[in-house]
């Protein structure tokens, strides 16, 4: 309904741009100024609505002076935080009770470990505000004039979210300038799981929710690669170089097995940081076989066993086992993370951390959440062979994904909907 008492407000920190809002905005009174400024207030105090698209501003983009002072500020703005933190923490105390928030966030504030605080606060353990309503928009390829941001539209009320409290979760498409729900779902804030699909997936739920089983990070750990930083160029040799030692990329790493293209890594450089070179190259014994490379980024988890002592940049991550280097061990959990259930586990709580063509981002704070099924058991099972012989070529999908569902326990086979 049109309130014809309503004031419209704006804060924008570009003069140029707050000038360009003022033409487009008849009426609406804009002020220049850093909304996350110490002590800054909304004109006129609390307000009833706020809607904004705060700057999609990476961590390590963010200054070290700046980030310290936004630290200090702000309760939320915690490990490697971007602006949303302290933008939402900053315009939730500018609502009213009652008042309403609605930002354009990246989707990776449902799932990021640095906003973990801020989502318990807005689920039930805090005075600061209660979710209602998050809009997916990650999926469509065309919001924003194809900028790959990953939207998602998160609505919260000024308000203590309590045992009633209801969220609605939905996925969106924009037509222009109009938003379509494509699905859609009415649930209680309490049974929401950040970064969850829409639609539930009832039977991977259940596999979660068991405590018999340990969670990944417990019996393995991943480790990020080779960060190459502002020297790609001297640390990566290209063929048909013979000096340095032999270095995978990402999408080198397949299911099974790795494919080499020949580049190799030079590891006897050290960077000269008066110069403002940057890089980080594990020593040699970082990449010592026996170990599993997993994809970063792929269509489904995709983990290679490696005997060989291939480097990897670091779009691949190192994963061992937390005791010792059991090559038999490891090929069990090579076929654990390529095995179907593995990947429908994930997406059941992680689908809202996906990319661009429906790749899925294989980070390791959520790998380490993830249930896992004993390796022991899973040796005895034979997954290790089986991971071999898939290795070797033999296509075995279907008893790779039979045999770690009955590890897990799985409820009506892997494949069941939920």
């Amino acid at each position: 309904r049109q309130n014809r008492d309503a004031v419209l407000v704006g804060i924008e920190i570009d003069p140029e741009a707050a000038a360009m809002a003022r033409r487009t905005t008849p009426g609406a009174e804009v002020v220049v100024a850093d909304a996350l400024g110490p002590g800054m207030c909304p004109p006129g105090g609390l307000v009833d609505a706020i809607v904004g698209n705060p700057p999609y501003v990476r961590a390590r983009r963010i200054p070290p002076d700046v980030r310290a002072d936004l630290r200090a500020r702000f309760a939320f703005a915690e490990g490697q935080f971007d602006l949303t933190v302290p933008f939402i923490e900053r315009s939730l105390s500018w609502l009213r009770p009652g008042g309403r928030l609605g930002f354009v966030l990246p989707n990776k504030v449902l799932v990021s470990a640095y906003a973990r605080r801020l989502r318990e606060a807005l689920t039930g353990q805090g005075d600061e505000g209660a979710l209602v309503e998050i809009t997916d928009l990650a999926g469509d390829e065309t919001a924003f004039d194809g900028v790959c941001a990953y939207p998602v539209l998160v609505v919260v009320e000024r308000r203590r979210a309590g045992p009633a409290s209801r969220i609605v979760v939905a996925e969106g498409r924009l037509e222009g300038e109009v938003l379509r729900t494509v699905d859609r779902r009415d649930m209680r804030l309490a049974d929401w799981r950040p970064g969850a699909p829409v639609r539930p997936d009832v039977m991977a739920e259940r596999v979660w929710a068991r405590t018999d089983l340990r969670r990944f990070g417990e019996v393995a750990t991943a480790r990020e690669a080779v960060h190459t930083g502002n020297l790609r160029t001297k640390l990566v040799r290209k063929p048909p170089s013979k000096r340095g030692a032999p270095l995978l990329r990402g999408r080198d790493v397949r299911r099974w097995r790795a494919d080499w293209t020949g580049l190799r890594l030079r590891e006897d450089l050290t960077p000269d940081r008066s110069v403002g070179e940057y890089a980080r190259v594990p020593p040699p014994e970082f990449f010592e076989p026996p170990k599993v490379l997993l994809r970063e980024i792929a269509p489904r988890p995709t983990a290679a066993y490696d005997d060989r002592g291939l480097r990897c940049l670091n779009k691949a991550y190192v994963v061992r086992t937390r005791t010792s280097p059991d090559p038999s061990r490891l090929q069990a959990l090579a076929a654990i993370l390529n095995s179907g259930p593995f990947d429908r586990l994930f997406r059941a709580r992680y689908s809202a951390g996906s990319l661009r063509g429906g790749h899925l981002q294989f980070k390791p704070q959520w790998l380490c959440e993830t249930p896992v099924p004993d390796l022991d058991a899973a040796v005895a099972a034979g997954l290790h062979t089986l991971a071999a012989r898939s290795a070797a070529g033999e296509d075995l999908d279907v008893a790779v994904d039979a045999a770690v569902a009955d590890l897990y326990g799985w409820p009506q086979g892997p494949t069941t909907g939920g």
